[in-house]
């Protein structure tokens, strides 16, 4: 498909926040966490609002890496900012 996978590392006890502020299509997105891409553990899944930010604490006790995964609902495409 359409989407893009971005990761970040967050250390244990760790906060993420990241969303997007603005796009050009009707968008979906997603945030995992934890084992290879595109992650094992789902933190939330947004159809709509397009703008929602999602936010993850790492309770672990170790660095764990965090997936944002941003999709099309259906089969569009466009551009997108995050924050």
């Amino acid at each position: 498909g359409n989407e893009k996978i971005f990761y970040v590392e967050v250390p244990a006890g760790g906060e993420l926040t990241i969303g997007m502020t603005h796009n050009t299509y009707d968008s979906r997105h997603e945030t995992r966490w934890g084992g290879s891409c595109p992650g094992a553990n789902l933190v939330a899944c947004t159809d709509d609002p397009d703008t929602l930010q999602h936010s993850w604490i790492n309770t672990q006790d170790s660095s764990q890496r965090a997936y944002f995964i941003v999709d099309a609902y259906s089969s569009g495409s466009g551009d997108f900012v995050l924050a």
